[in-house]
């Protein structure tokens, strides 16, 4: 049962977006998923919906006001579910990180056993409630923005990992995904292959997210964009895609089952 923190130290890259649609699509391919909150702010419960923003949340957990199980929402998809932040406090959000940092295993473990994965969505930076996810979490995702700050942002992960692995705690960077890639300009095109040039190959995605409207449409109706039309837009089809790719790097699959094929005929 692996737990996946999305991180990156860079903010405005579509890491909630990318948390939310990427959780619905494993709970589509049939995975039981927790996407858990960390981000005093609330992002998953920003793009959700009120209800979501309302609810208690990881904040009345590490308050001890209510059980970890109790404070997580149900969705309409019976394998999709959500631990939203809640509100925050304004002494509460003094001491967030470090409270997190000694309760946030006790909750995540508390949880896991009931799911076949946990993605934790986290803020921007690493250090605080970022870092607390990382030393909880089994493997490292991130995205990664098509425009070239975003590239000396993944050095600043990998020299983090790198120090958590010097004290003895390995958490592998499972994938780097490209997101809001504009297909038709060349300087966003070339951040992702600079990237393929730089990182390993079994790192960067082939599949990326592109810069759409439909993600701000998405957001405004607090749904995954799969949810977003009864039919959904081509583009939600890009999260099956990452989520395919995920499974075996995260620890769902093994590589050998990815590439079992199935006979046609009985």
């Amino acid at each position: 049962m692996p737990i996946v923190a999305v991180v990156s130290q860079k903010g405005g890259v579509g890491k909630t977006t990318l948390t939310l649609n990427i959780g619905y699509a494993l709970a589509e391919r049939g995975w039981k998923s927790l996407v858990v909150d960390t981000d005093p702010q609330g992002g998953i419960g920003l793009s959700i919906g009120p209800s979501a923003a309302r609810s208690q949340g990881m904040a009345a957990i590490l308050a001890a006001e209510v059980a970890a199980a109790e404070a997580v929402l149900t969705t309409r998809h019976a394998n999709f579910h959500l631990l939203p932040t809640g509100h925050v406090g304004a002494a509460q959000r003094l001491d967030w990180g470090e409270v997190l940092d000694r309760r946030l295993a006790d909750v995540i473990f508390d949880l896991a056993a009931n799911y076949d994965v946990v993605l934790i969505d986290t803020p921007s930076g690493l250090d605080g409630p970022t870092l607390a996810a990382i030393k909880v979490a089994d493997a490292v995702v991130s995205p990664l923005q098509s425009e070239p700050l975003a590239l000396r942002s993944v050095t600043q992960l990998i020299e983090t990992l790198a120090y958590l692995r010097s004290q003895g705690l390995h958490k592998p960077l499972a994938a780097l995904i490209p997101t809001m890639v504009q297909t038709r300009v060349d300087a966003s095109l070339g951040v992702t292959q600079e990237a393929f040039r730089l990182f390993p190959p079994d790192v960067v995605l082939e599949s990326f997210v592109p810069r759409d409207p439909m993600f701000l449409r998405a957001s405004q109706h607090g749904v995954p964009i799969a949810l977003t039309a009864r039919r959904p837009p081509p583009v939600a089809t890009v999260f099956d895609r990452i989520a395919a790719e995920l499974e075996a790097r995260i620890g769902l699959l093994s590589e050998e089952e990815s590439y079992e094929p199935i006979p046609l005929l009985d």
